[in-house]
């Protein structure tokens, strides 16, 4: 009998929320998931003995498998927009889960992160051509990084932990919820997105600047649970919140012919100011309804700008969005929010 080989490129993503419901995930890259444990080492000596006028004993390693670790996965997606006036977005169920707010998948996507203290979870399958492949249990989305170049398609990179990863068979799905987006040609292009800024310095700057390239690191700190049993491996069982954090850069064409143009002004406040906070929006692919997608960090505190004359001149600098404790509450962390126009 031929053997069976299986190939990253097959693989169909499925995520299956905690009612039952399934959405296709439209992966980019060929996915990833793993699984690793902890071991433990023991020495065992034993008693001397005796052989004629010889004093000897002997000395073994013996190793146990005490844990497995938490289960990684991570993929890329396409960041894409809604599918006209249905509101859907293929990875708006990603969104929900990553920022632990109950939305729904008909509903406007304009999220920040909730500040509970447990999130909810998902299970992800990992399916190959013949319904064979992989399930990993209780999902939290840890990461979500932008990426925003010009001349390509908005992407999103996804990475993740989960409790258990199995074998498993699953035939499609009989209804897929992100059905209608996955069958839109909505695509976010880079070459129309833009940033805006507040003031800085008491300087108000705002007004869009076209963006050459863009990154945005969101993460959500989750830690795994485990709890300890005598004479068993112990699993991973839930996962607690952590801190949540943005940070990232961007680059811009320096503009104007006059001293005090708008990005002249941005890299010299930046300098000058001693605590450079400022808020910070990313309208990537525009402003366009059902074509964009807009990123805004309330308090973000600007690094120096930094300038490139290889080519047309450009500016870059880095950014770390802060939280304002004052505004906070349990569905308004304050750090970054969301928005599918």
């Amino acid at each position: 009998m031929p053997e069976t080989f299986y190939f990253g490129k097959e693989l169909k993503v499925y995520l299956e929320n905690s009612g039952g419901l399934f959405w296709r995930i439209p992966v980019t890259t060929e996915p990833e998931f793993n699984q690793a444990n902890k071991n433990q080492n023991v020495d065992v000596t034993t008693l001397p003995q005796y052989t004629g006028s010889q004093i000897s004993s002997t000395s073994s390693l013996k190793t146990f498998k005490i844990q497995n670790d938490e289960a990684s996965w991570g993929f890329a997606t396409q960041m894409n927009p809604y599918n006209g006036g249905s509101k859907n977005s293929t990875e708006g169920i990603l969104w929900e889960h990553f920022t632990g707010q109950a939305i729904t998948e008909t509903g406007d996507l304009d999220n920040e992160f909730s500040l509970k203290e447990v999130y909810p979870t998902f299970n992800l399958y990992f399916i190959y051509a013949n319904n064979k492949g992989y399930k990993m249990s209780n999902c939290v989305v840890t990461s979500a990084n932008i990426s925003i170049s010009l001349s390509q398609l908005a992407t999103i990179s996804w990475s993740g932990k989960g409790t258990k990863l199995e074998p498993v068979t699953l035939s499609t799905p009989s209804t897929i919820q992100n059905s209608a987006a996955l069958a839109t040609t909505n695509r976010i292009i880079n070459n129309l997105s833009t940033f805006s800024l507040g003031a800085v310095s008491g300087n108000n700057l705002s007004g869009n600047v076209v963006l050459t390239s863009g990154f945005i690191e969101m993460n959500v700190a989750h830690t795994g649970i485990n709890i300890d049993i005598l004479g068993e491996v112990n699993d991973v069982v839930s996962f607690s919140r952590g801190a949540i954090s943005v940070r990232g850069s961007f680059e811009a064409y320096v503009v104007g012919s006059g001293a005090e143009s708008k990005t002249k002004q941005l890299i010299n406040e930046i300098r000058l100011e001693s605590d450079p906070l400022s808020s910070l929006t990313f309208n990537i692919g525009g402003t366009t309804a059902t074509k964009s997608v807009t990123i805004n960090i309330p308090k973000a505190f600007l690094n120096n700008a930094s300038l490139n004359s290889s080519g047309l001149l450009t500016f870059s600098s880095d950014f770390v969005g802060t939280q304002d404790s004052s505004s906070a509450t349990v569905n308004t962390s304050s750090v970054v929010k969301i928005t599918y126009n």
